[in-house]
């Protein structure tokens, strides 16, 4: 399915769920279908570790919850239930999104660092 397809599909939805398990991978990497969600505006329901856990909590766009225990999934959904949650939940990822999720902010270290490269050797740190 195409991106701009499956982003469209998506927001109809009510809420975002993404669990992944505590992992070693996933506390290094970072899963972007949270960011997915809050550019539509979708309420998340998230993994409770690492840089899952601090993107949701900075933007404020969701739940983080123990992917393994069934009772914070159950009170997630249930606090879902509310449309006043859900949408505090929504403004606060579009507006994370808007501020400082947007492929150009988050690609200008990366610039940067190449623009820095092309400029000739150099020694990126001091040798004693």
């Amino acid at each position: 399915m195409d991106y701009l397809e499956l982003m469209e599909k998506i927001s109809e939805y009510d809420i975002g769920i993404c669990l992944w398990l505590p992992i070693k991978k996933y506390h290094r990497n970072l899963p972007l279908k949270n960011f997915d969600y809050m550019s539509v505006g979708l309420p998340i329901i998230t993994s409770n570790f690492k840089n899952i856990e601090k993107y949701i909590i900075e933007s404020d766009a969701g739940i983080c919850i123990d992917p393994l225990n069934y009772e914070e999934f159950k009170g997630a959904i249930m606090t879902m239930f509310d449309p006043n949650i859900r949408r505090k939940y929504r403004r606060n990822g579009l507006e994370w999104v808007e501020k400082y999720g947007s492929f150009r902010d988050e690609a200008k270290s990366y610039i940067n660092v190449i623009l820095d490269l092309l400029q000739g050797p150099h020694i990126p740190y001091k040798i004693n």
